[in-house]
C-alpha cells in the first residue's frame, strides 16, 4: 500500500488546524473564502496523491506534478496569511 499525503498525520493535523481556525472566524465572507481555499488544498493533495500512484503503478510521471506542488504551496501560504489576519 502506497502512503498518501492525505492520510499522513502531518497533513491531517494541518487540515484540522486550518478547519478549526476557519470555524472561529466571524466574518462570513472571509470564512467562505478560506473554506473554499481549504477545499482546494485538499483537492491538490488528492491530485498529488493520484500522481504518486501513477508513478508507482504505471511508472509514468505526470507533467503537472510541479504545478500541483506549487499550487499546494500557494494555497497553504494564502491560508496561513489570511488566518493570521483574522485570528
Amino acid at each position: 500500500m502506497l502512503n498518501t499525503i492525505e492520510n499522513s498525520e502531518v497533513f491531517k493535523k494541518e487540515f484540522t488546524m486550518f478547519s478549526e481556525k476557519i470555524s472561529r472566524i466571524q466574518n462570513e465572507t472571509v470564512k467562505k473564502e478560506l473554506s473554499s481555499k481549504l477545499n482546494e488544498l485538499l483537492k491538490e493533495v488528492r491530485q498529488i496523491d493520484s500522481q504518486h500512484r501513477d508513478i508507482f503503478d504505471k511508472k509514468t510521471i505526470s507533467s503537472t506534478v510541479p504545478e500541483s506542488r506549487t499550487k499546494l504551496m500557494e494555497l497553504r501560504r494564502h491560508l496561513d496569511t489570511k488566518l493570521k489576519e483574522f485570528s
